[in-house]
């Protein structure tokens, strides 16, 4: 009896709290998440320049443009006002889409690497400007962009760009399934970092199959099926470990968009793969080991042989994913973020999630990739988590309310007396002053927060 009462109490607790919360004005319906990105969106356009740059940084308090840019925090923005664009038929948001995505574009570069030209969004490394540096994650972006920039205005003008920009990510690749995250090119001298970023991961999967959904190639299901295995054990690992690394919401975003192409025969060709890549890279450690290196290389060799051992280890003792040991695996990685949020009522934080503890575009991501699973599994037939799925809708509408709270309204905006109005942008954090700066990747994180990265999640909203 206690513990029903219990649940009623926090049942009405939540019930209030989702009533009378803040900004929120009523429950967390589809209305009210598009009104919230839309003001998100009118801000955007208000802070794109003359030169189709946004303003990417800005501190209220002084009225002041902080240094600094982002283009793959740009091409975000890009993709975000053409999700506004897709939800509200406001061609506003294209009409911006288009300038902004123009300014990129600007940089697009021919570079030559092992006897293959390809056009690529580079720019100067800042510890060499002689040397171009780029970027897969924002070679990714751009190219989701302009898949559904091309769309949106029913042109194939990007045509040329799209296919140059596949090309280049599915020339990535490399043996184990992921993709190189930074090349640095100068003059014929073309130079990979073997660091591997997981964020860059998961945007070039979301990328591909993006482009095999509207330009099909015969290539793509092989190196699309890589990349989802050689992220199914990343995220084996990350359980392993207890889940030290942080959340990986692009991977979810890029394994949900791509799962309509995962295939049993060629994920196992691609486990086999895999296998022998880590084997072969455990024995060329062995190799350098033995060839006695100084203190700081042979710490590091450690580190990465033990790290190969348990990933070995882990995959032979899983074997070849399947599309249906995928479903389990990417619940239970959403499922352990989901036990992270703050359910309790009655703190200004409450929906937010204890490790991105009141910051808004942490908590912006994790509900990116939550919903992408939340998608995933309601449109996916006989899957077994769809009917549990459907528990989160309340939970994630908290995280919702919550977001909208880091949210400036026009009140806050015309209390700081800036030429520019912050109306709309999303802070940083909801602590401290209303002062708190903004900046462009907390307000596209919002907007695909609150709307999704599909229509789906809104459209059954409201049809429920």
């Amino acid at each position: 009896m206690r513990i029903l009462f219990k649940s009623a109490t926090a049942s009405f607790l939540l019930l209030c709290f989702l009533v009378s919360s803040g900004s929120a004005a009523g429950p967390m319906t589809a209305d009210l998440r598009l009104e919230k990105a839309v003001a998100a969106g009118d801000f955007l356009c208000t802070a794109l320049k003359d030169d189709g740059r946004f303003l990417y940084e800005y501190a209220p308090l002084d009225c002041k443009e902080q240094p600094g840019y982002n283009w793959n925090e740009h091409w975000g923005a890009v993709l975000s006002l053409l999700r506004l664009y897709e939800a509200s038929h406001d061609a506003k948001y294209l009409k911006a889409a288009q300038k902004a995505a123009k300014a990129s574009l600007a940089r697009l570069t021919s570079v030559k690497i092992d006897g293959r030209e390809f056009r690529v969004l580079a720019g100067p490394y800042k510890d060499n400007p002689q040397t171009l540096r780029v970027d897969s994650g924002e070679c990714a972006m751009g190219l989701m962009a302009l898949i559904q920039l091309n769309q949106a205005a029913n042109t194939d003008a990007h045509n040329q760009d799209i296919e140059s920009l596949r090309q280049y990510l599915q020339s990535l690749q490399t043996s184990d399934g992921s993709v190189q995250s930074l090349c640095l090119i100068n003059g014929d001298e073309t130079r990979f970092s073997k660091k591997r970023i997981m964020n860059d991961q998961g945007q070039a999967l979301a990328a591909l199959a993006m482009a095999q959904e509207a330009f099909p190639d015969k290539d793509a299901p092989q190196i699309i099926n890589r990349l989802i295995n050689f992220l199914a054990l990343e995220w084996v690992m990350d359980a392993y470990e207890g889940h030290q690394s942080g959340f990986d919401h692009w991977s979810l975003l890029g394994v949900g968009r791509a799962y309509k192409y995962a295939d049993d025969k060629i994920l196992a060709q691609a486990h086999d793969e895999m296998l022998q890549a880590l084997q072969a890279e455990q024995a060329e450690i062995l190799s350098r080991l033995e060839g006695k290196p100084l203190f700081d290389e042979r710490r590091a060799l450690g580190v990465r042989q033990d790290r190969i051992k348990i990933k070995l280890h882990l995959a032979e003792k899983k074997g070849p994913q399947t599309r249906k040991s995928l479903i389990p695996l990417i619940f239970s990685y959403g499922n352990e973020e989901m036990k992270g949020q703050i359910l309790e009522p009655g703190s200004n934080e409450h929906g937010a999630f204890r490790n991105a503890q009141g910051v808004s575009a942490g908590t912006a991501v994790r509900l990116e990739g939550l919903q992408a699973i939340y998608d995933l599994f309601v449109s996916t037939p006989d899957t077994p988590y769809r009917g549990w799925i459907r528990r989160w809708e309340p939970r994630l509408n908290l995280v919702r309310v919550y977001l909208i709270q880091c949210q400036y309204t026009k009140k806050d905006a015309a209390q700081f007396g800036c030429p520019v109005s912050l109306a709309g942008a999303f802070r940083k954090a909801i602590n401290g002053s209303r002062g708190t700066p903004v900046r462009l990747d907390y307000c596209w994180h919002g907007v695909f927060a609150l709307l999704g990265w599909s229509g789906s999640s809104l459209d059954e909203q409201e049809n429920r």
